[in-house]
């Protein structure tokens, strides 16, 4: 907070710390993106306690936004709470802590990362729920069907169904892979046909859409732990051979055909287009997910839920943000508390000075202290011209003497305004200009010199012998 011009100026803070914790122990990334979303806003309140917004997004309390026209963030959303203010030379002063230099690995998850599976994992589950709904699916499917998501087949229903007393009385002399009556098959050969069946139905159906691929690749195989689960469930009744509809067979066979080829991008960079796909899967599958039974839709629920849904979503938005970002705080100065200048947005050309951390003030100089965790704090320093007033003698002044009318006076010019300029504080001697300013890079434990570490090494070796004479000394 800080107060200018009868009004007392407020800035706002996003917890970081909490998203990014969410974010490394859980893989979950919304409340990030939100943080983003929402940024931070700037809001002014005078002696009568009338708010005002002055920087930030228009909201139902300000329709119209800030009175600066400055977005939430100032502009840039990556900026996550206005760290330190101060008055200086009859200006404010606002840094920022910028958060992209601390979310860039963010940009580096993988899909797999986000959904919480490995491809293995992925490829393992969906290979199951192959075999399962091969074994639940309706004897009246086309062998081998394979409609993408976006057919409109809601409403078509070409094949008249027959009714469900036939439907059950010719279930009990139905046939897997086409020989044997079930009533006679074990829960084991079942299985196995049925593994069978769905390795030549989806391999089958994605040969007519993508590349050929061996057919080693495109077997379905199931762990020991999966294939006892199948059978137990034969054995048990909770999953019942040709249980399901022929319209809600359809469905589940095209909602696996769509998400096998994601399996293949789920070790890869998290992306748009990945959202995307699985968005609309998401979108699919809720179209039909509550005529399931309990079991399969456990299973499913496993792989697409709205929660992975949301993540992925949150996702995209975070690397919308991350794009176009610009690392390093922002540091910018008012003199009327509505109309704004940046002095820097980039961390004055350094991207892992993510905060302006303090303020300190003189007379005529300003220093700034930056936060950066990767290799160390800088100093920087701001000076302005400041104006030389002669001594006055206290005793009686001399008599004026009346100034000579000059015979051709000239035109006075206009004053020159000086101008400040910003200096870390340093030993070098080197310096860059930066929009009118000049800014020199601070250093520290600077090695180039050979007679530094020499210097450095002697003096350590200097404080261990006197250390060890003190302690020896108070033994005695």
């Amino acid at each position: 907070m800080l107060v200018y011009n009868n009004h007392l100026y407020i800035g706002e803070y996003e917890d970081i710390e909490i998203a990014l914790e969410d974010v490394v122990f859980n893989k979950n990334v919304e409340f990030l993106a939100k943080n983003l979303e929402q940024s931070v806003s700037l809001y002014r309140m005078d002696k009568n306690e009338n708010m005002e917004l002055v920087a930030g997004d228009a909201t139902e309390m300000f329709p119209n936004g800030g009175i600066s026209g400055l977005s939430s963030g100032f502009g840039h959303h990556e900026n996550q709470y206005i760290w330190q203010s101060t008055v200086y030379d009859g200006k404010m002063y606002f840094g920022t802590f910028d958060s992209s230099s601390l979310l860039e690995p963010i940009g580096q998850f993988t899909n797999g990362d986000l959904l919480n599976m490995t491809p293995e994992e992925w490829k393992s589950q969906i290979n199951y729920l192959k075999v399962f709904v091969e074994l639940l699916l309706n004897k009246y499917l086309p062998e081998y069907p394979n409609q993408p998501l976006t057919a409109d087949n809601t409403d078509s229903d070409d094949t008249v169904q027959p009714d469900s007393s036939s439907v059950e009385d010719e279930a009990d002399n139905a046939t897997v892979g086409g020989n044997t009556s079930e009533s006679n098959l074990s829960s084991y050969e079942m299985v196995q046909n049925a593994i069978a069946s769905a390795t030549k139905r989806y391999s089958t159906a994605q040969a007519a859409t993508y590349a050929s691929e061996k057919d080693e690749d495109n077997a379905i195989t199931l762990s020991d732990e999966q294939l006892d689960a199948l059978m137990s469930g034969l054995e048990n009744g909770s999953i019942k051979p040709n249980s399901l509809t022929r319209k809600l067979s359809t469905d589940l066979v095209e909602l696996l055909l769509n998400m096998d080829p994601l399996s293949s991008s789920i070790d890869e960079q998290g992306s748009q287009d990945f959202v995307d796909e699985y968005s609309a899967i998401y979108d699919y599958y809720t179209e039909f997910d509550s005529e399931l039974p309990d079991k399969l839709k456990e299973l499913l629920d496993i792989l697409i839920t709205i929660t992975k849904k949301d993540n992925l979503i949150a996702f995209g938005k975070i690397l919308c943000y991350l794009g176009s970002a610009e690392r390093g705080f922002d540091l910018y100065t008012s003199e009327d508390g509505a109309s704004f200048t940046s002095i820097t947005t980039n961390g004055f050309g350094d991207p892992y000075n993510h905060g302006l951390r303090t303020f300190a003030t003189g007379d005529d100089w300003m220093v700034i202290g930056t936060a950066n965790p990767f290799y160390g704090t800088q100093l920087w320093k701001m000076t302005s011209p400041s104006k030389t007033v002669d001594p006055v003698d206290p005793s009686e002044p001399d008599k004026p003497v009346d100034p000579e009318k000059p015979s051709n006076p000239a035109k006075p010019s206009d004053p020159v305004k000086p101008t400040p300029s910003i200096t870390p504080i340093t030993s070098g001697t080197s310096s860059t200009t930066l929009t009118g300013k000049k800014f020199t890079p601070v250093k520290t434990g600077d090695m180039t010199n050979p007679i530094v570490p020499l210097a450095i090494a002697g003096g350590s070796l200097i404080v261990i012998i006197g250390a060890v004479f003190v302690l020896r000394k108070k033994k005695h």
